[in-house]
């Protein structure tokens, strides 16, 4: 992470590396052409059944219609044109001239082709129709699969989420009852206090409508609360060498290494919303970065008492801050490398909020 200069008025952001959201449009299939020999079945078979009647009527009202039978009636002509439309040709019936002959041949040649494209037509839509269900069949699979990537991806992100929120509070000084903590008697010895009465901690409760989250989501954030940042840390799980914020941000560094191989690794283009939720936020939590200043270690020993003089001079001025002021960078503003921070605080419990509420709307649409 890089340094962010004290007398920044606002957070670094460099747009070469600014997100972009990009559409996947599906691949669009061939366009067949609508011409006369790829029309739907109906029209290949109404076309074959009409050739029967049509050429009936052609056969029993024309002059020169001449036949083996005399007097041909519409029945008649109906059944002939029946078998010559089939290919059946039974013989009984038969054409004696040439222009009876012609629309025979006609009849008979229109009844092929017609039945040619409709055995055809039907075929085409057949493997259409069983395309179209394994299209679907896969889409379906995909989808499934997407699911269940983001949901093995969203178990690792809500237990960072928890786990930040957890340091958040403790920077806060809102300890948990399932938090154990050390603390000295009046000899010195360590003992174990479930519930430490820390001054000035804000009220903070368990969101009910976010699933997973198990840790308390202040409710409001004031500018003083940091200022026990460098104090070390009183928990038997942590080490008491290292103050409360390397801890914060160990803990955020997980929950955005997390962030990113969701949207590296799932199909987060299917949630158009639920992947802008994530770029946005990685964008702008990178843009809150002061770790560099916040953490700055001395190289030397004059260097260590240096740091040490001003960090208690900058925990001083926040905890006078005044809680009329509106919390902004500054050009001439010492603090604003915690103001930052404090921006970032901020950023992240609006992302989880955000993030956890919808993810339920897409579980729930399973």
């Amino acid at each position: 992470m890089k340094p962010l200069a004290q007398n920044s008025t606002k957070p670094i952001i460099s747009t070469r590396n600014t997100p972009q959201t990009f559409t996947l449009n599906k691949l669009a299939k061939p366009i067949v052409r609508d011409d006369i020999f790829s029309l739907p079945p109906a029209v290949y078979g109404t076309i074959y059944l009409t050739l029967i009647p049509l050429f009936g009527f052609v056969y029993s009202t024309l002059p020169n219609m001449q036949f083996n039978h005399e007097n041909v009636g519409f029945l008649e002509a109906m059944y002939f044109s029946t078998i010559t439309v089939t290919t059946t040709g039974f013989g009984d019936i038969t054409p004696t001239n040439t222009f009876t002959r012609a629309f025979v041949m006609i009849e008979a040649t229109i009844g092929v082709v017609s039945a040619g494209l409709f055995l055809n037509a039907i075929t085409y839509q057949r493997e259409e129709n069983m395309s179209n269900l394994m299209d679907a069949y896969e889409a379906r699979k995909e989808i499934s699969y997407a699911f269940a990537r983001l949901h093995s991806h969203d178990s690792l992100i809500t237990l960072n989420m928890n786990t930040y929120l957890n340091r958040v509070n403790q920077l806060l000084g809102i300890e948990s009852e399932q938090t154990p903590v050390a603390q000295s008697d009046r000899e010195g010895r360590a003992n174990l206090n479930r519930s430490p009465d820390l001054p000035a901690a804000p009220d903070a409760k368990v969101p009910q409508q976010l699933i997973g989250i198990h840790e308390p989501i202040p409710e409001t954030l004031a500018f003083t609360n940091l200022q026990h940042l460098f104090n070390a840390s009183a928990r038997l799980t942590d080490d008491p060498r290292k103050p409360l914020i390397w801890y914060y941000y160990q803990a955020l560094d997980e929950l955005v290494n997390s962030i990113e191989n969701l949207v590296r690794e799932t199909e987060t283009y299917r949630w158009a919303d639920l992947e802008s939720i994530c770029i946005q936020y990685l964008s702008d939590i990178k843009s809150y970065d002061s770790s560099s200043y916040v953490l700055a270690e001395p190289n030397f020993e004059q260097q260590l008492a240096d740091i040490q003089a001003q960090r208690q001079q900058d925990m001083l001025l926040i905890s006078e801050y005044p809680s009329d002021k509106a919390v902004e960078l500054s050009n001439e503003n010492s603090l604003n490398p915690y103001i930052i921070l404090f921006m970032g605080i901020q950023t992240t419990i609006d992302f989880i909020k955000k993030f956890q509420l919808r993810y339920q709307e897409i579980m729930q649409t399973i």
